[in-house]
């Protein structure tokens, strides 16, 4: 009996090193997602209260719907996942939806159930890269130069003192990107107030349904478990997965972290007003 406890320290460091490389790989991600999703449902939530449903779709949730229910879509599409029906803008009152995206899969394909994590998350994704896209073309190609030393990985979630760092570092990064930004010339351009209309319609539905959750996690216990199999064999080849490849893949993921906060911020700056104007003025339409 004495092979037992090897092979269960064996298994016990691979699972180690199989939950170290998902947060690497994904950790920063969900924890911004978290608070965008929290954060996106509340200025949502106020912004239906004040505005009435019918004004808030029409004006601003038709263009949000359809980017999150996109976010599905290609999710899908890139994880082969057969799309059965599609409603990118599509309000029922009777059950609430918005949009809906319908699709089915193998439920013996590795790929096609990691695909489910991805799927439930896509409107985080493509919500962002839309943000990020906007930004790049509506304002400038240079609109990242004051985010070039913000550096946003697994360490700075890591500790109280890496996070305080990472709070000071964006609210240098941000101070400079709103000098640079808010400009006589800039408040001149069409492009602008196009841009902060398509951040506000992304970012305040940049928000996961239970069914979304749901489905997410479900593809993320197979990503873990088949990380944790990948890991194992590997580690048997002598060629085990490197961290520290990981860790420099991560650091292309930097804009995509900047545009998540940066929804993020400008969604918590939407919240206040709309949360004031609220209790001043009574809860407006339920």
């Amino acid at each position: 009996m004495d092979y037992i406890n090897p092979i269960l320290e064996y298994l016990y460091s691979s699972l180690k090193l199989t939950l170290l490389q998902t947060f690497i790989l994904i950790g920063p991600g969900l924890i911004l997602a978290f608070f965008m999703n929290f954060i996106a449902g509340m200025v949502e939530k106020r912004a239906y209260n004040l505005l009435g449903r019918g004004i808030y779709l029409g004006l601003f949730g038709w263009l949000g719907t359809s980017v999150h229910e996109l976010g599905h879509a290609i999710m899908c599409i890139l994880f082969l996942h057969k799309i059965t029906d599609i409603k990118l803008f599509n309000p029922d009152p009777d059950s609430g939806t918005l949009g809906y995206v319908s699709h089915s899969y193998n439920p013996e394909n590795s790929y096609h159930l990691i695909g489910n994590f991805f799927i439930g998350i896509g409107p985080v994704i493509i919500g962002t890269i839309v943000i990020y896209f906007s930004a790049y073309y509506l304002i400038s190609k240079s609109f990242f130069i004051p985010f070039k030393a913000l550096e946003i990985n697994h360490t700075s979630f890591i500790s109280i003192k890496a996070l305080e760092i990472l709070i000071y570092n964006i609210h240098e990064s941000f101070s400079l990107f709103a000098i640079n930004t808010f400009t006589l010339e800039n408040l001149k351009r069409w492009e602008f107030y196009l841009f902060f209309y398509i951040l506000f319609c992304v970012g305040s539905s940049i928000t996961l349904s239970g069914s979304d959750i749901k489905n997410a996690l479900s593809g993320f216990i197979v990503f873990i478990v088949s990380l944790f199999i990948i890991n194992i064999f590997a580690s048997f080849m002598s060629k085990g997965i490197s961290t520290n490849y990981l860790v420099s893949l991560t650091r292309h993921y930097t804009p995509f972290y900047i545009m998540m906060i940066f929804a993020l911020l400008i969604n918590i700056v939407i919240y206040i007003p709309l949360f004031i104007i609220e209790r001043v003025f009574g809860r407006g339409n339920e």
